[in-house]
């Protein structure tokens, strides 16, 4: 009963939205570090524009927060304050620029990551996250957030005075993400170009329809999986990853903002 159960989840989770499975994981890869170093939930949550970056919408929160998968919480955090701090998580619908969101335990099971360990200390007291603190969100008169639907192309990196801008240059074959080297490609890669002139080409949206035209009898799916697993390897830089979206049919990318700094540039090198 129990392995139905789960197949029928993952089937579920499966039909997902790319773009909202995608920001699910960013909300499940916060509550995995905050386990880790036994902190609240909420020291990482996750902003609105960052989720709205990745390529979700508003309609996408609210059916995620009816379903029971996420809260949300207006940040109040002051420059005094030394960690986060949020007013009582909100039960409606209205979001702010300040509006931040954490995965729910419903939501991890959806996910199929409930397997995590259960962090050793849990604060959930609505004192611990308030504070008096006023907001200085921009909201129009209906409550509804004035916030834009943001390309992933200029991702806002805390400790970058810039947006994070990938790029790619097909007539020197050149890849960098910002200003750091990722690959330069010294002898045509055919399958590899195709995947960054397709990304490029849109803008470096969250997500693209597998670009690779028909090859003989070769398994569309198997040559994408190998493609982005190449995209992935031999990086100068590793700040960037390529994945599929478990259907074979799409390709998706994310910054790796924890390995992003900024260390002189890398010598160039073979991709």
């Amino acid at each position: 009963m129990r392995d139905r159960a789960i197949q029928s989840r993952e089937a579920d989770a499966a039909q997902l939205a790319p773009e909202v499975r995608c920001g699910l994981e960013q909300l499940a890869r916060a509550v995995h570090y905050a386990r880790d170093l036994d902190c609240p939930l909420w020291d990482f949550a996750v902003e609105i524009d960052r989720l709205l970056a990745l390529g979700m919408t508003t309609s996408d929160l609210r059916w995620l927060i009816k379903l029971g998968y996420v809260n949300h919480a207006r940040e109040m955090t002051g420059p005094q304050n030394t960690h986060r701090c949020f007013d009582v998580p909100e039960q409606n619908l209205a979001f702010s620029k300040s509006t931040c969101f954490v995965l729910t335990d419903a939501g991890l099971g959806f996910l199929g990551c409930d397997h995590l360990p259960a962090p050793r200390a849990v604060v959930d007291s609505p004192s611990l996250l308030a504070c008096h603190e006023s907001s200085t969100a921009d909201v129009g008169l209906s409550g509804e957030v004035q916030v834009e639907q943001l390309s992933l192309a200029g991702v806002a990196i805390p400790g970058f005075p810039h947006a994070v801008v990938p790029n790619w240059d097909s007539g020197s074959r050149t890849f960098l993400v910002g200003e750091r080297l990722i690959k330069r490609f010294r002898v045509p890669s055919p399958n590899q170009e195709a995947v960054l002139d397709a990304f490029q080409e849109e803008g470096w949206p969250a997500s693209i329809v597998d670009p690779l035209p028909p090859v003989g009898d070769q398994q569309p799916k198997s040559r994408l999986r190998d493609t982005i697993k190449c995209l992935n390897n031999n990086q100068v830089a590793t700040l960037i990853r390529f994945r599929g979206d478990g259907t074979g049919q799409r390709v998706l990318w994310e910054l790796v903002p924890e390995l992003l700094s900024a260390e002189s540039q890398p010598l160039l090198r073979a991709a």
